[in-house]
């Protein structure tokens, strides 16, 4: 999957990402983010909305769109946003 990330500054030294996805996000992406440790809460799942989170991201976004919103737990969390980035390419 081919995908445009924008970085976004956050309080107290973090950051969020908003990617703009080529593909609709789909119910079926979730076994390939909680295979690579992510966390689904499955009370968001049922209503249509995408929540995982890992002890260092945490990932948003509604099925059906294109979008998804990457939120770091921790002040230095590059390489775990390389690693997410890594996750959507398998998706391809």
């Amino acid at each position: 999957m081919n995908f445009k990330n924008n970085s976004v500054k956050s309080c107290c030294g973090s950051s969020s990402h908003v990617y703009k996805l080529d593909k609709i996000l789909h119910k079926d992406f979730l076994k390939l983010f909680v295979i690579h440790g992510f966390t689904e809460l499955k009370h968001f799942t049922d209503v249509n909305i995408l929540y995982i989170e890992s002890p260092q991201l945490i990932v948003t976004g509604a099925f059906g769109s294109d979008n998804l919103q990457l939120k770091c737990k921790i002040k230095e969390c590059q390489k775990y946003i390389e690693e997410f980035d890594n996750i959507l390419l398998k998706l391809g």
